[in-house]
């Protein structure tokens, strides 16, 4: 049987699973146990309540995701390179992590995610992609106004060709799809 930090992780592995597909009101804490191979007590001793669970996997997710994009990023690329090198990322991201931006998306405005878990985790990811943006703005190369309105463009239009390349199985990404959209988002935020 499964001890302490292994059973931890095991409940939230089986979460980002099944959440990811039946999203979470579809999703029972004994198919959660049974997937982690744990018993529903031992769920309760992790987390007080399914919604408790969902928490705490959303600010897990969305560190993976920020670790996945952020880690090793050049700090020195040109602003150009910098947002197309970000999409490559993401897209990276979307192929190989295909349940992470599922999860994250399915839930990110859910009314179970807390404020302070949303709060706690969105400057992960949006922090240095929006310093990325600012540099743009103040180098002349990336159109002025709110950086928070062209980041939820940019963040948009890869979901927005997100989910066409997602097949209808939604385990495989067409990745290639993904980065033929680079050049157009650049081109509505370039100055």
């Amino acid at each position: 049987m499964k001890r302490g930090a292994e059973t931890r992780e095991a409940l939230l592995d089986a979460a980002l699973a099944v959440m990811s597909e039946r999203g979470f009101h579809g999703t029972s804490v004994p198919e959660l146990a049974e997937r982690a191979g744990t018993g529903a007590a031992s769920m309760y001793r992790h987390f007080e309540s399914k919604e408790a669970l969902a928490n705490a996997l959303y600010l897990h997710a969305k560190r993976r995701f920020a670790a996945l994009l952020w880690d090793g990023f050049p700090k020195d690329l040109p602003v150009r390179k910098a947002l197309r090198e970000v999409w490559v990322r993401m897209a990276g991201i979307a192929t190989r992590n295909t349940t992470l931006i599922v999860f994250l998306e399915m839930h990110h405005h859910a009314s179970y995610i807390t404020p302070e878990t949303a709060e706690a985790c969105e400057d992960l990811v949006i922090g240095p992609l929006k310093a990325i943006v600012r540099r743009g703005q103040a180098d002349g190369v990336i159109r002025p106004g709110d950086p928070e309105l062209l980041l939820a463009f940019l963040w948009g239009a890869f979901l927005g060709l997100f989910k066409p390349a997602l097949d209808r199985t939604g385990h495989v990404v067409d990745e290639e799809l993904l980065l033929r959209g680079e050049a157009l988002a650049w081109a509505a935020v370039r100055a």
